[in-house]
């Protein structure tokens, strides 16, 4: 049983950090083809000349967005299984009178976590409300420049807010064979001093 979890475990965590990845590389992509075609969108208010020189990034950023909030269920869902897999192995190590927690490895899990909230709750929300009103065509462009220069200091903290995250979940994968090991080893030592 515990190898089940284990594999649920690392299957949850490589996912979550494939998604991470496919993110970052997702949005390289995007940008570049949508410049290289030099697409233009057909729906007001981004269609309107006065954002023609956006018109690739209005489309790319629509595009990542749009991949963000799929791949962004998905690592909840990946979070919330990792966080069960723990649990259920923190369970059994219990009935097996093993109970040194995988510190580390928790820690870092809470880390990951801790990142994926405030992105939900903070980061892309603001973002959103900073995108809609620089795309209003209502506001000066004095306004529109004061809200650009927000939305892209609020990118760059969560592009490197999503590499620690990739930095994070690849070191929990990392770690977590020799911590699952340490735990293994205290078993069969005290099931030997029992035996003796």
């Amino acid at each position: 049983m515990i190898k089940l979890i284990q594999s649920f475990y690392y299957l949850f965590l490589g996912t979550w950090l494939g998604s991470l990845i496919m993110l970052a590389f997702s949005a390289a992509a995007s940008f570049k083809t949508l410049r290289f075609y030099k697409a233009i969108p057909g729906i007001e208010p981004y269609s309107l000349d006065i954002f023609a020189n956006k018109y690739p990034e209005i489309l790319a950023g629509a595009v990542v967005n749009q991949s963000l909030t799929y791949l962004t269920q998905l690592q909840v869902i990946c979070a919330l299984g990792v966080l069960l897999c723990i649990f259920l192995n923190f369970i059994f190590n219990r009935k097996n009178n093993c109970k040194i927690p995988s510190f580390i490895r928790t820690t870092l899990y809470m880390l990951a976590v801790a990142t994926l909230l405030i992105h939900i709750f903070l980061t892309a929300p603001t973002m959103s409300t900073l995108r809609d009103k620089m795309y209003n065509p209502d506001i000066t462009q004095v306004e529109r420049d004061t809200t650009l220069t927000k939305f892209q200091t609020l990118h760059k903290f969560s592009e490197r807010s999503t590499g620690s995250a990739v930095f994070i979940i690849a070191a929990i994968i990392l770690i977590s064979p020799f911590t699952t090991r340490s735990n293994q080893l205290l078993v069969e030592t005290k099931t030997h001093e029992t035996h003796d």
